[in-house]
């Protein structure tokens, strides 16, 4: 027992030196360290007073208001449940099998039941984070609103706690019994493909509920109403319901909460000694069977695409499911961002023509945004392995070409998706309609050219990882060239627009002034950046060689 705990806060000391390091390295760059602090501390604030202005609304309805928060509660804490759940699993994966440091855990002096131990800790603490973010700001505004004692915070902290190491461990239970049927990097792709599908489908079906005109001044009873749709069975296996009734057990003072403090320890003592026991019987079988497996082709040799750097890229998209999974979010974006458009509330005629309008700069942005994470990135992704294709006898216009096209074609399927299924919903007139499907065909050209050249310019080929390419000094430069991009775009566009709308209201054409400068300013503004960028880049990329 003394070896297990030896080994158990070593590894926590060696977790979280590692930890400590790597926070120490992003705290060096001041500026993305003082903006993601900022983020966080913003997306709390407004959390916290989205929270408090639900509960207050929902406490005010007559008789059972304080009925319909313990509802709402028990719905925020089965949400998280579920979330975390789902986060642990994937965690999991990461922490037990997948983890970097387990070939030296095996040959160290380290205690397996330490190690298993502490990687529970660690799992946890990855899985559980984010619902820090959510839990805090709810739980303060709920003290603030219920006049909850001083007490009650810490009670609150250390029955989070056991909350996330119950589901935690039951998690990594589940995790190392599975791995020794299927194939552990099969099954962890198909969980994150099946939560982003069902992520997709649960915010669809909020939004059919049209939930957002409960918070209508006076509409306290329909808020009832949908609050008795989500009536909840009482589940006392279940770890939320004992958070549920924690918090609940603090609206009234002398309220007896030691029962559900009690409930969830044992939860937590009891999953994590069934997980201690599953994990030193399993778990090493299960790190060596994720060891020894081969990982098939996904495509056959001298399969489409022909082109060998075309079919590089495909291969290594199709292999790596950080690439492919984020395109499946895009894919889930999509259809988020038809069914918002289809569900606004679009009572003004005039309205319809705004919204189109403004679409269009929507649109915009969220090409800019897949520009940076696939057009500006796809150089830098090549990584200290551009040394190859420098040496190959490949012409360097035709790579920068090939990195244009095979990220042009998605990026324009993708912007010509979004215009033309708005459109349909919103349903303009010809003209805008006409002008905005063609303005958005051109940013798709012209926002992947900038994506193609700045990507050459500045190179990122040392980075770990795709975000450490998209958050440097050259994706901070193609982002606000692409805003200013947009911007203009937009202005030129909007002259048109008003005359195009008042000749509408009038009953007469608009003046072909307002047509014909509007339209040469985008043609030129268009055609510049896209030469200017395909010129640049090039250049840029002859001269990368200098640089590797």
């Amino acid at each position: 027992m003394r070896e297990r705990l030896k080994s158990f806060f070593l590894y926590l000391a060696f977790w979280l030196t590692r930890l400590r390091q790597s926070f120490s390295i992003f705290k060096k760059n001041k500026g993305k360290f003082a903006v993601s602090i900022s983020l966080a501390f913003l997306f709390m604030a407004l959390a916290g007073g989205g929270i408090f202005q639900v509960i207050r609304y929902v406490k005010e309805v007559p008789i059972v208001g304080n009925s319909l928060v313990i509802r709402l509660t028990g719905i925020i804490f089965i949400t998280i449940l579920l979330l975390l759940t789902y986060s642990s699993v994937i965690t999991a994966f990461s922490t037990l099998f997948f983890a970097e440091d387990n070939e030296f855990i095996f040959v160290s002096p380290f205690h397996p039941g330490g190690v298993i131990l502490g990687k529970l800790i660690q799992t946890s603490f990855y899985a559980s984070w984010m619902s820090l973010l959510v839990l805090f700001p709810f739980i303060v505004a709920m003290g603030y609103i219920y006049k909850f004692p001083i007490y009650s915070y810490g009670v609150f902290t250390l029955a989070t706690i056991f909350f996330f190491l119950t589901v935690a461990a039951a998690s990594m239970s589940g995790v190392t019994l599975l791995v020794r049927i299927f194939p552990a990097r099969k099954m962890r792709d198909f969980l994150i493909v099946g939560l982003v599908i069902g992520g997709t489908l649960l915010y669809i079906f909020f939004r059919i509920l049209n939930i957002e005109q409960v918070l209508r001044p006076g509409q306290q009873i329909l808020a009832a109403g949908y609050l008795s749709l989500f009536a909840l069975p009482k589940t006392p296996y279940l770890p939320s319901y004992w958070m549920t009734k924690l918090v609940a057990s603090f609206f009234s003072p002398g309220a007896g909460w030691m029962m559900s403090f009690f409930m969830l320890f044992l939860f937590a003592l009891v999953f994590s000694a069934v997980y201690y026991f599953i994990a030193i019987k399993y778990f090493y079988d299960g790190w060596e069977k994720v060891k020894s497996q081969e990982r098939k082709r996904y495509l056959p040799k001298g399969s489409f695409p022909r082109n060998p750097v075309l079919a590089k890229d495909f291969r290594t998209f199709v292999r790596d499911t950080g690439q492919w999974t984020q395109a499946l979010i895009i894919l889930a974006l999509i259809v988020i961002y038809i069914v918002n458009i289809y569900k606004m509330p679009l009572d003004v005629p005039y309205l319809h023509y705004l919204v189109a309008y403004l679409n269009i700069g929507m649109i915009g942005f969220v090409l800019s945004s897949v520009g940076l994470r696939f057009t500006f990135s796809s150089i830098s992704l090549e990584g200290r392995c551009f040394w190859i294709l420098l040496s190959s006898p490949l012409n360097l216009r035709k790579l920068f070409r090939l990195k244009f096209m095979e990220n042009f074609v998605p990026m324009e399927i993708l912007g010509l998706t979004l215009v033309l299924g708005s459109n349909y919903i919103l349903k303009p007139p010809l003209a805008l309609n006409i002008v905005s499907t063609l303005v958005v065909a051109f940013m798709g050209l012209t926002l992947s050219l900038m994506g193609a050249s700045m990507g050459c310019i500045y190179p990122r080929f040392d980075a770990a990882a795709p975000t450490e390419i998209e958050t440097s000094w050259g994706g901070v430069l193609y982002m606000l060239a692409s805003f200013f991009y947009i911007l203009f775009l937009l202005i030129a566009i909007a002259v048109w627009a008003r005359a195009d709308f008042l000749s509408i209201v009038r009953g007469y054409g608009p003046d072909k002034v307002f047509v014909f400068i509007p339209a040469l300013v985008i043609i030129v503004l268009n055609v510049s950046v896209a030469l200017i960028s395909y010129k640049r880049g090039i250049r840029a990329l002859e001269e990368i060689e200098f640089q590797v």
